[in-house]
């Protein structure tokens, strides 16, 4: 997966301020634009620290010697899609780039199209591919696709471990020091964001390039810890419900959900992925801090559990029913009433 030798590594995002990467890291970088097919020279200057700008200047501070180019795919109103995501892709292909980041990404599975071919040439020419692992949770693409590197930030440990858990395919979990470009970007220009997924990853293919991690060497994250879990010391205020029976009846439970005006977030071991917008597919056996600190971040009324082990479950939420139990499920929105009550 590492490159004896990196030329030239890429950001891909949205549009990135070469002027605060020089300031803060000393070093020029290249930013580019598409515009319509074809990416060209381009200037920005409204925002000294986009999203973009703040990974590129992770990336340079680590890859001092490597050549960075910043592609921009963002439209007029500031959006990327997964058809421009192809496109800089299809640029990478033609350029002999050594590296890739990108901290963004598509829930949507449909559209991985847009881009796998391209992914699945880098990959075969051995161009290491780090993308960020959602901050939502959401399984997301090209994240979660095989020929990737994922990553995920934990700000509770130190150093880079291989994730065994396999949520959202992610295949590191690392936790780091701040970079020194980003202590600057505060000082200079109160940058006011914490460390997340997406500044990890051009963190990790710095540091990939740069030969300083040997995938073979590392160990493997133990989110259990050599003892019993550690008490959890925050508190979820959404309701969590642990939902037993059927898959259909889960779909339709759902439908009967929003029509009352309930938003429900679900966090499933059984269903696929692409099943249905609103759930997570999750490993059974993830640790339930994790658990909550994703539902901590997530917009959502309540949170069901689906497919758990009772035992599991129950340490999560002590809300646990069995929807084969309810013949009328308007019984069931009763029950959740009497639980925000």
């Amino acid at each position: 997966m590492t490159s004896s030798n990196p030329k030239r590594l890429v950001i891909i995002d949205g549009d990135c301020n070469a002027g605060t990467i020089l300031k803060i890291t000393g070093k020029k970088v290249t930013t580019l634009k598409l515009n319509n097919d074809c990416f060209e020279d381009y200037s920005f200057v409204n925002n000294p620290l986009s999203h973009a700008t703040v990974c590129g200047a992770i990336l340079s501070e680590i890859s001092k010697d490597a050549e960075i180019i910043c592609l921009s795919i963002a439209d007029a109103s500031g959006n990327l899609s997964a058809s421009s995501l192809g496109k800089a892709l299809k640029w990478c292909l033609d350029a002999s780039v050594s590296g890739i980041s990108m901290s963004l990404g598509t829930n949507v599975i449909i559209e991985i199209p847009w881009f796998y071919r391209e992914i699945k040439k880098l990959s075969e020419q051995k161009v290491i591919l780090v993308a960020a692992k959602a901050n939502s949770g959401l399984v997301s693409y090209p994240a979660a696709l095989d020929e990737v590197i994922s990553v995920e930030y934990a700000f509770e440990i130190k150093g880079i471990y291989k994730n065994p858990d396999s949520i959202d395919n992610c295949s590191f979990i690392a936790g780091f020091t701040e970079p020194g470009s980003v202590t600057l970007a505060r000082r200079i220009y109160g940058f006011a964001n914490r460390i997340t997924n997406s500044l990890a990853a051009p963190w990790l293919l710095g540091k990939f390039t740069n030969g300083e991690i040997n995938p073979d060497s590392l160990q493997t994250y133990n989110s259990y810890g050599d003892t019993q879990e550690k008490p959890i010391n925050f508190s979820i205020i959404k309701p969590i419900v642990g939902i037993y029976g059927s898959d259909e009846k889960l779909i339709s439970f759902l439908k009967l959900l929003h029509d009352e005006k309930y938003s429900a977030a679900v966090f499933s071991t059984t269903l696929p992925k692409q099943i249905h917008k609103g759930i997570l597919h999750i490993d059974k056996n993830v640790q339930a801090s994790k658990l909550l600190w994703i539902m901590s971040t997530w917009q959502s009324d309540l949170f069901l559990l689906h497919g758990y082990d009772k035992d599991k479950a129950s340490s999560i939420s002590e809300n646990l029913f069995d929807i084969n139990d309810f013949e009328d499920q308007h019984t069931l929105i009763r029950k959740l009433e009497e639980i925000y009550s």
